[in-house]
């Protein structure tokens, strides 16, 4: 009898330490599992998350690094310089420009539009051809079809600091888009803080990095291949795939991985203003990056332009702490926030599925009544003091919380239950 008891007891303590909160967090087919034991911290260093192991029991480490952005914008910078050097003025300029409207007519008709030529802006720029690519560059958004507009994207994340940028917008009730990487779905905490934004109304996109940086690495189907697979993941978790797409930052473009992305019903974004939250250390900085833009455009064509600004939520950037900046700037400027879908009047801003061509709409879309443009500078300003800060990180962390309560309750009833076992084999 005292063995059958054991034995009872043993497996309770064996079913309580098996609980989901030690499982691993994988998004793996259609669904996801939970895990908290595979949440590896930040690194300080560059913001490098370490994601399990792969099939040959390898750590990989895949990282939108504070120190690659910067360098990345750096190769750019001396790469335009070394161009202005070379080339006159008038053929920078023509070759910088936005195309013309004959090719943004047709490019808007493959992504589901219809160009108006006698009211829209140009919204389209044509990239530089990379040395050595036998295709051209696809066409990429840079700016909104009507002035005065500003789609404020991220890109890189989500991190630790893309819930709280989202609060930040939430409070000021200001439409966001974010550019998601990926690499960072397999963390459940990220997976999570992607549903969370999505469910508060800001727009989705995808920021895609080929898995070894090379191209000519893997073949047209694999690259192929990867792009939906990636596609996949997001839409595992909102229903609905990205059709905005913006390439993880490179100095040079490539023809080839743009092509197929086209090919594949994406639209790759770029942008017309950089917020260089990479490099300036607060958030004052930033938002004169917004100002100086709007009036250089001012002084160079007695109007307001539209614009595309790109920003990186990731820690060691200065975008969380600038959001109230930037919207504080583009209120007193005379513009307004607007998503990705409002910047393109896109009705339909989502892929019904990664693979397939069929363009669909939410229940936040442009045109529906869900949707949401514009700012609300003194609420943002005055929902974000320190205590409420500390507030709702507690608010952000609470499956955390509840996860290490989980944890803790089955350590305690596993000792709990010792003296029993031991009472059953030996009295």
């Amino acid at each position: 009898m005292k063995y059958i008891a054991a034995a009872a007891v043993l497996s309770c303590l064996l079913v309580v330490e098996a609980s989901p909160a030690s499982s691993s967090s994988k998004i793996t087919g259609s669904s996801v599992t939970t895990s908290m034991s595979s949440l590896d911290p930040l690194s300080g260093a560059g913001y490098s998350i370490k994601v399990d192991s792969d099939d040959k029991g390898e750590d990989q480490e895949n990282s939108p690094a504070l120190a690659i952005v910067v360098a990345a914008h750096e190769e750019q910078e001396e790469q335009e310089e070394q161009e202005e050097n070379e080339e006159s003025e008038e053929s920078e300029k023509k070759e910088s420009s936005v195309v013309d409207k004959e090719v943004d007519e047709n490019v808007f008709a493959s992504a589901g539009l219809v160009y108006n030529k006698a009211i829209d802006l140009p919204v389209y720029r044509q990239g530089r051809v990379r040395a050595g690519d036998n295709l051209p560059p696809v066409p990429q958004v840079v700016a909104c079809r009507a002035d005065g507009q500003v789609a404020i994207t991220y890109s890189e994340g989500p991190s630790d600091a893309t819930a709280r940028i989202a609060r930040h917008l939430n409070n000021g009730t200001t439409p966001g888009n974010f550019f998601v990487n990926t690499t960072w779905l397999n963390q459940q905490k990220y997976a999570m803080v992607l549903q969370n934004i999505y469910n508060a109304g800001h727009l989705i996109g995808m920021t895609y990095r080929l898995p070894n940086e090379d191209p000519e690495a893997m073949s047209d189907e694999e690259i192929k291949a990867d792009i939906i697979n990636s596609a996949r993941m997001i839409e595992t978790l909102i229903q609905v795939s990205p059709k905005y797409v913006r390439l993880h930052f490179s100095a040079q473009s490539d023809g080839r991985t743009e092509q197929i992305l086209r090919d594949l019903g994406f639209i790759i974004v770029g942008y017309n203003l950089d917020g260089k939250d990479y490099v300036h250390k607060t958030p004052e900085l930033v938002a004169n990056e917004y100002e100086r833009t709007f009036k250089e455009y001012r002084d160079a064509h007695d109007s307001k332009g539209s614009f595309v600004a790109i920003q990186y939520d990731i820690p060691e950037t200065t975008s969380m702490d600038a959001v109230p900046n930037i919207l504080e700037t583009i209120e007193s400027q005379g513009y307004t926030a607007v998503r990705m879908d409002g910047c393109l009047n896109d009705a339909r801003p989502y892929k019904a599925s990664a693979a397939g061509l069929e363009y669909v709409a939410d229940k936040f879309s442009f045109g529906s009544s869900g949707y949401k443009s514009g700012q609300q500078v003194k609420s943002i300003i005055a929902n974000t003091t320190a205590e409420q800060e500390l507030r709702v990180l507690a608010v952000d962390d609470e499956f955390l919380e509840k996860n290490d309560a989980s944890t803790m309750l089955s350590k305690k009833i596993g000792f709990a239950l010792i003296p029993a076992l031991i009472y059953a084999f030996f009295i």
